[in-house]
């Protein structure tokens, strides 16, 4: 059983001078070798032109059944210091142009780490 704490910083980053972003939905997935360790969220918030973002969000795993050969392999990426991860990211959003607003729209975005 896979008991974790994983904390993320996530940037984001609007360098528009005249566009706002309100995010109202952030998702985000934790993998490791094509498991669901678990997922997270970030509150909703809106994000002004030409602005930088560090926003924190925090995992828990308790009691996440592994195979024994999932096991064997997670017990050796710790041991080696390096343990790969797969972060996937879910984003429904909506632009401001001056007073208008657009629909929203759904972002998606994966990247590999190793930890």
């Amino acid at each position: 059983l896979l008991d974790a704490i994983v904390s993320f910083t996530v940037r984001a980053e609007n360098p528009n001078r005249r566009i706002g972003i309100y995010y109202d939905r952030v998702a985000i997935y934790l993998y490791y070798a094509g498991l669901q360790v678990g997922e997270s969220s970030i509150d909703p918030f809106y994000q002004g032109h030409r602005d930088v973002r560090f926003l924190r969000s925090n995992l828990t795993t308790t009691d996440l059944p592994l195979t024994q050969e999932l096991a064997t392999s997670l017990r050796n990426d710790i041991a080696q210091n390096r343990v790969p991860l797969d972060v996937r990211v879910r984003v429904k959003a909506r632009v401001k142009i001056g007073a208008l607003k657009s629909p929203r729209v759904k972002v998606r975005s994966h990247c590999s780490v190793v930890v």
